[in-house]
């Protein structure tokens, strides 16, 4: 009996970090942005995500290091940031199994790069 429950703890433990990691996929988080800037909440928890990882890193973009750094101009807000994101979603399906995170930053540097 002991060997199947070391067997079961095992299994689910080495199958949590890439579960943990394919929810932070632009394919993942898409339609929790989506709804979330159409202002149509029907999946609160995915939309809170979404926006809580778009405003994070709006917050932080010009405190990065220069290569992943961006600058949003002022009186740029995380609402706008996460139109660009879902934008540059929009045009390059061909990135959305990347991580989100990356797709993010990656979004606002284009629309903003820092020019000092």
């Amino acid at each position: 009996m002991k060997y199947w429950i070391y067997l079961t703890a095992a299994l689910l433990l080495s199958s949590t970090p890439s579960l943990a990691q394919s929810n932070f996929t632009g394919n993942a988080r898409y339609n929790g942005c989506k709804t979330a800037s159409e202002g149509i909440s029907k999946d609160p928890f995915n939309e809170g995500v979404c926006v809580g990882l778009v405003t994070s890193i709006f917050f932080w973009g010009s405190s990065l290091n220069e290569e992943n750094r961006f600058c949003p101009p002022t009186g740029s807000n995380p609402s706008q940031a996460l139109k660009i994101v879902l934008s540059h979603m929009n045009s390059h399906p061909e990135i959305l199994h990347l991580d989100f995170r990356s797709i993010t930053g990656y979004a606002l540097r284009a629309a903003w790069p820092c020019t000092h």
